[in-house]
């Protein structure tokens, strides 16, 4: 196998984030790369020495967990970010919305039309049997 199919299989098994995993295959085609110049300078042919830089790599089952635990990570630590900056905001943008329009008592002693009951449920439980799922819910 060549460099660049090796480099193609591998990037085709490696699943996370785009620049990460970008920068993960060059890495590693970069290296391949290295190690064929140094075998050629040796004596040996291009092709060859790119078959046998692979083979010393290693094969790309073998090599692609190592690669995907660090895309794992750089995904993790991403969406920890993401969170750490989104939550605050929300709820900062919560707040403000909340003193920006208050809600008053009145707001929660009606039920928008949306919000009731399907037709032949009871929420008063004296004056009918208590709505099961299965009467509510089939429409």
């Amino acid at each position: 196998m060549l460099i660049d199919d090796y480099v193609a299989e591998l990037d085709g098994v490696l699943s996370g984030p785009h620049g990460p995993k970008r920068d993960l295959v060059v890495e590693a085609r970069d290296s391949l790369v290295d190690t064929a110049d140094a075998l050629e300078a040796d004596g040996l042919e291009r092709a060859e020495a790119e078959r046998q830089a692979v083979a010393e790599f290693g094969e790309v089952h073998e090599v692609a967990p190592g690669y995907q635990a660090e895309l794992t990570a750089v995904a993790g630590r991403r969406l920890g970010v993401l969170l750490f900056i989104s939550v605050p905001i929300t709820v900062a943008m919560w707040s403000v919305l909340w003193r920006i329009y208050p809600a008053g008592d009145d707001v929660w002693l009606s039920q928008p039309w949306w919000y009731s009951p399907p037709p032949g449920c009871s929420t008063s439980s004296s004056s009918a049997p208590a709505c099961t799922a299965a009467s509510c819910c089939s429409r």
